[in-house]
């Protein structure tokens, strides 16, 4: 971008603004959106280095497990509205069901030797184009201790997957079977290490 100086005053080149009223807002407004887009996805690619993953170390904390107590992230209102229910954990619960692994009520999760659980969280917010940005993540939590210095106890995923991208057309679909598919992950880790 030139600039030219006039009066005392650094202002914009001539050509460029005159091609800049004939483009309109329009331009820009595409400019910032993929702007916002981009930056999102980096974020997200960045906090997801955060992760524990899923491989043989990972898979070797869900071991010894007598069961799994889920919590679901509840979706913001405004999703919900647009079609994706909050069945997400019914879902999940039927999943693990279905796999013969045993869903532990509040009560008995509580009770478990380090606080394991099961979170899921569909992060999903929505543009004013109406693209649906989404970041879903399925992590096993539980107490671990720090090594450097043993009496600190803090709960981290030691086991986690997730999914990030953006979607436009059928989003509550497409966001249910990315947590199917996830769950999909889950299970073959657990049952892995948790032969029935």
């Amino acid at each position: 971008m030139l600039l030219t100086s006039r009066g005392g005053r650094v202002g914009f080149c001539d050509s460029w603004l005159k091609r800049r009223q004939k483009k309109g807002n329009r331009m820009d407004k595409r400019k910032i959106w993929f702007v916002l887009i981009i930056t999102f996805l980096f974020l997200v690619k960045l906090g997801s280095q955060s992760f524990a993953g899923d491989n043989a170390r990972s898979r070797a904390t869900l071991s010894g497990l007598r069961g799994v107590h889920v919590k679901v992230e509840r979706l913001r209102s405004e999703i919900v509205k647009d079609g994706l229910t909050r069945q997400q954990k019914e879902d999940v619960k039927q999943k693990l069901n279905s796999a013969g692994i045993k869903i532990l009520s509040d009560t008995e999760g509580l009770r478990q030797f380090a606080n394991p659980y099961l979170y899921v969280n569909p992060s999903i917010s929505k543009t004013k184009a109406g693209l649906y940005l989404c970041f879903i993540t399925v992590e096993f939590v539980q107490d671990v201790r720090l090594v450097r210095n043993r009496s600190i106890l803090r709960p981290a995923p030691t086991w986690s997957v997730g999914v990030e991208g953006a979607i436009y057309k059928n989003f509550a679909e497409k966001v249910r079977n990315h947590i199917k598919d996830l769950m999909d992950r889950f299970i073959k880790a657990y049952l892995s290490v948790n032969p029935r």
